[in-house]
């Protein structure tokens, strides 16, 4: 099979996980900001937040998508900066500076049906797996070596730890079983 279809079926699968969890993230940011505001600690704005909730490079990212939005005469809004922000914020979010502060009290519950068990440094290791072959694809950089069919499996698996029935959908719509098979 030629590169560019390898490429293009892991790039398809690795799209749709950043889609899926871009979604689900904005979910868990606006859930974030509703706990930390009847806390008394943030509000919706979360994004604007002067507490230092994030750190680098998160808070660079934060900053760089804010930017973005203005330099485009857009509004900030967290639907707004969640489109702006990478999939590196995500997986940033999920590093151990930010065990206590988001995992445990709001982002743990975007992943509700990962395994018992499983922790999140797996979650974010899960994620960033993800994150480096989709960087691989993007940069036109060789792939084949990889066991292409365990990176997919594992994007299925991470999408359905957000919801399964993404999880169905997203391998319904995939092309790469029946190609790489």
């Amino acid at each position: 099979m030629p590169k560019a279809s390898h490429a293009g079926l892991a790039r398809n699968a690795v799209a749709m996980r950043s889609i899926s969890f871009r979604f689900g993230s904005d979910l868990s940011v606006s859930h974030m900001a509703r706990l930390f505001r009847d806390n008394g600690r943030i509000g919706n704005d979360w994004h604007e937040n002067k507490t230092a909730l994030f750190h680098h490079p998160a808070s660079e990212m934060l900053h760089e998508g804010r930017k973005a939005l203005l330099d485009a005469g857009k509004p900030i809004t967290t639907g707004g900066l969640m489109a702006e922000l990478s999939f590196g914020f995500r997986v940033t979010i999920l590093g151990p500076k930010y065990d206590t502060s988001l995992w445990i009290p709001v982002l743990r519950h975007a992943f509700s049906h990962r395994p018992r068990r499983t922790e999140r440094h797996q979650v974010q290791g899960a994620l960033n797996a993800i994150r480096r072959l989709r960087n691989r694809v993007a940069h036109h950089e060789p792939i084949m070596h990889r066991q292409l069919d365990e990176d997919h499996d594992l994007i299925l698996r991470v999408i359905y730890w957000s919801c399964p029935e993404t999880s169905k959908w997203v391998e319904s719509q995939s092309r790469f079983p029946s190609i790489l098979g």
